[in-house]
């Protein structure tokens, strides 16, 4: 790894909170220890939420998937 983008990482980890220098951590070590070329996108979509809290999840709009680009950028719901 290059040194200047080893010391620009370390300088924006310093910034994080406890918790969320212990999500980096958790999310390197997924780098590290997982082979993606052999999930399925179903997969990787599951291993993106699985961290996420039930009451997250509540919060959603339940029409997010048909209405992405309003919830994104504002355009008209369909």
């Amino acid at each position: 790894m290059p040194e200047e983008l080893q010391q620009t990482i370390q300088k924006q980890i310093l910034i994080l909170s406890e918790d969320e220098q212990r999500q980096v951590l958790s999310f390197v070590n997924g780098l590290r220890t997982k082979n993606h070329s052999n999930q399925t996108l179903g997969g990787l979509i599951d291993d993106c939420f699985k961290n996420v809290s039930s009451d997250v999840m509540d919060r959603l709009p339940e029409d997010a998937s048909v209405n992405l680009d309003h919830y994104l950028y504002r355009s008209p719901k369909k």
